[in-house]
């Protein structure tokens, strides 16, 4: 499981906001967010068994996320990473319509990917190969249907509007985060070998990109706090 909002241009100061819960194992290799050394202009975690990342942006302002939607057909061990995709299109010049649509779908287990260019907002899901060009407003992501009406994403997203525009990453994280005491909450998975790893938040502007990820222990231990403010450059 994991949740991705984002609010697309309902504010003028920051036309693109992200919280997000990335779920995994805590046995899988991941490094935290930092810029990486093999593309400094990515900036974002790193899952260290397949080299690919959950989400990033890159220092031109552009945005990927992807989270899994598993299929009862998947059998064999020929598909590619699906964080190749957030990889890629941070390393990509083409446009966000023009990049999902040169996805071979059939390459990837289940998944929805969600990307910005810095313009132009795009779903894509490989569970029916469909994508959207999405309009101005709030979008919720997890491991099925855009803005489906499971418990999770239903809260996540109605919590997230009231939040999204006051420029508050506290209350992003605390949304975001686990009940007191360490425990499930409506947006954070709580457990011992599987659960929610870490609690991002992306506020962009015309001139920079703020990046708070607060990491995750089993059983909610919480970890380090990263910050980041970084300056866009241009195209």
């Amino acid at each position: 499981m994991c949740l991705i909002l984002v609010a697309f241009k309902v504010g003028q100061e920051h036309p693109l906001v992200v919280a997000a819960n990335r779920d995994e194992y805590f046995a899988r290799p991941t490094s935290a967010a930092h810029y990486w050394q093999d593309h400094p202009n990515i900036f974002g975690g790193r899952d260290l068994q397949e080299h690919g990342t959950w989400m990033g942006v890159s220092t031109t302002g552009r945005f990927a996320a992807v989270a899994n939607w598993s299929r009862t057909n998947e059998q064999g061990s020929d598909y590619r990473s699906r964080g190749d995709l957030v990889r890629e299109f941070l390393l990509s010049d083409n446009k966000s319509l023009e990049f999902v649509r040169s996805i071979k779908y059939s390459d990837y287990r289940g998944c929805n990917l969600i990307v910005c260019d810095g313009v132009s907002l795009v779903y894509w899901s490989n569970h029916e190969n469909f994508f959207r060009l999405c309009r101005p407003g709030y979008f919720a992501i997890s491991n099925a249907s855009l803005n489906n009406n499971s418990p999770r994403v239903k809260f996540g997203r109605s919590q997230f509007e009231q939040l999204a525009t006051k420029q508050d990453t506290n209350s992003l994280l605390e949304l975001l985060g686990p009940k007191e005491p360490p425990q499930d909450s409506d947006c954070f998975v709580f457990g011992e070998t599987y659960g929610t790893r870490s609690s991002t938040t992306l506020l962009f502007s015309s001139t920079t990109i703020l990046v708070n990820e607060q990491q995750y222990g089993p059983r909610a231990e919480v970890g380090t706090l990263i910050t980041e403010e970084i300056a866009l450059r241009a195209r």
